[in-house]
């Protein structure tokens, strides 16, 4: 099928979690599930160690991506954390959440990066209208699970319909509730700008080799991603919606 994206194909790519069970059962799939044990620890490690970082001031959403919110996550897998916070803050809240996080996070060279927490995407409440539409970005909406924030889920999803509509999944429109902050945040600009040149310095002295052109853009555009650029092109190789769908059992 073309340009969309049925029930069984989003059972094969993202296993059980509740998010995705939503969608299946709104396409009336019977399916059998069967989420992973690890995830279901995972999720609940971090409700519990993530409430440091939901009170710091400019973050709006604390969510949970990757393998644990999908259901599928083993054992040796670390935690992907998804956050979306006001303009201008985005390198502010990633060096605040880092340290604050302190060995509980994966910081550049860990071997062992067994439950520990890998700041995956920082979106601005500017950039939550994601410019890939393509089945990677569909993904990490889709089964985000919220851990806390005063922004409903549902708000990054009414920002990205058209990709949702694309892929043939319903959802109710939620209104998205201003920031309190979003002034305060205009001053904070001079800040966000020393963070974001403070982090780059860092990364070339413990030589983390970063994507210049890649962060710089998506400082412009209000949406980091921390994952390697290859990363998504692997996924959407190894995903291909024009393939048959092997049945569900």
């Amino acid at each position: 099928m073309h340009g969309q994206l049925d029930a069984q194909h989003i059972f094969e790519m993202w296993g059980g979690s509740p998010n995705v069970r939503k969608v299946i059962q709104d396409h009336d799939i019977p399916v059998k599930w069967k989420g992973s044990m690890a995830s279901e620890r995972k999720l609940k490690k971090a409700k519990k160690e993530l409430l440091t970082i939901a009170n710091v001031p400019f973050i709006r959403f604390v969510g949970i991506s990757g393998s644990v919110a999908a259901g599928i996550a083993k054992e040796n897998d670390d935690i992907d954390v998804f956050l979306v916070c006001t303009d201008h803050t985005a390198w502010i809240v990633r060096g605040v959440v880092k340290l604050l996080l302190g060995n509980k996070a994966v910081w550049y060279g860990d071997i062992d990066q067994k439950d520990k927490y890998c700041i995956n995407m920082i979106v601005e409440e500017r950039g939550m209208q994601m410019s890939e539409h393509d089945i990677f970005t569909f993904n990490e909406l889709v089964y985000l699970e919220k851990v806390y924030g005063v922004l409903p889920k549902n708000a990054l999803i009414r920002s990205n319909s058209e990709l949702v509509s694309k892929f043939g999944v319903n959802t109710l429109p939620t209104q998205i509730s201003n920031s309190p902050l979003k002034k305060m945040s205009v001053l904070l600009f001079p800040f966000e700008i020393i963070a974001f040149l403070a982090q780059l310095l860092y990364m070339l002295i413990f030589g983390h080799k970063p994507e210049f052109k890649r962060l710089f853009k998506g400082y412009l555009s209000g949406k980091i991603e921390f994952y390697p650029s290859h990363f998504r092109q692997e996924k959407l190789r190894d995903f291909d919606i024009s393939k048959p769908t092997p049945s569900v059992k």
